[in-house]
């Protein structure tokens, strides 16, 4: 049995993920929240990139 990373609860499936260099080893639960949260992230920056004009 494997634990994750994000909750220390052993379990049997195990998701990997990534952003940038960091990997981390995932409950399903977790792995989903990550993934949601990463998405929340990234609208919220393009949104303050529509408000500052930004072009880059």
């Amino acid at each position: 049995m494997a634990t994750c990373d994000g909750c220390d609860v052993e379990t049997d499936e195990i998701k990997v993920y990534g952003k940038g260099r960091t990997r981390q080893r995932l409950c399903s639960d977790c792995y989903e929240d990550a993934v949601r949260d990463d998405e929340i992230a990234r609208e919220a920056e393009d949104a303050m990139g529509g408000m500052m004009e930004y072009k880059g």
